[in-house]
């Protein structure tokens, strides 16, 4: 699965190398983003990464 440079760059600053933490830690976040726009993009990630096996994850995350 394919992230755009927003997704990563939102993936890196989160600084998690395990699928299920990362969607757990911005899921918490969503409470308190304010702008709209990164407010979806974090729902967007969160949407792409329960759609992906955790192997398919690592192999993303390590051209990060």
């Amino acid at each position: 699965m394919k992230f755009s440079f927003e997704e990563e760059m939102l993936i890196k600053a989160y600084q998690c190398s395990d699928r299920t933490q990362l969607i757990s830690e911005m899921q918490k976040s969503l409470e308190w983003i304010e702008d709209e726009a990164v407010w979806e993009l974090a729902g967007n990630v969160i949407a792409k990464l329960r759609l992906m096996s955790d192997e398919e994850f690592l192999s993303t995350i390590r051209h990060l």
